[in-house]
C-alpha cells in the first residue's frame, strides 16, 4: 500500500512542501491517527501523509501543538476522527 501511495502522490511533505526525493523511505510515511489506537484507520490512505524525517520525528517526539505550520495536520486529524467515529 505504501508503494502505491508513493506512485500516486507527489513526493512532497504534507507539512512543509519539501521535496522528498525519488526513493521511498519508511520515515516518509506517517499516520495522522495512530495505527495502534485507531486500528480501523491503519490502512486508510487518507490517514497516511508524507513527512520529512525531521517532521516525522517531531510529530512523534516534539511539540507541534502550537506551531501554525502544523495547523493542516490538526485539521486533517479532526476530519479523520469524524470519519473514524462514523465507521465504528
Amino acid at each position: 500500500m505504501f508503494l502505491k501511495l508513493w506512485e500516486e502522490r507527489d513526493h512532497i511533505s504534507f507539512i512543509s512542501g519539501k521535496y522528498l526525493g525519488s526513493e521511498p523511505r519508511a520515515h516518509f510515511f506517517a499516520h495522522v491517527l495512530p495505527k495502534g489506537a485507531f486500528k480501523k484507520m491503519k490502512c486508510d490512505e487518507e490517514n497516511i501523509v508524507f513527512l520529512t524525517m525531521e517532521e516525522h520525528h517531531r510529530q512523534h517526539f516534539g511539540s507541534i501543538k502550537d506551531d501554525p505550520q502544523w495547523q493542516k495536520w490538526f485539521e486533517l486529524k479532526e476530519k479523520l476522527l469524524i470519519k473514524y467515529n462514523a465507521i465504528t
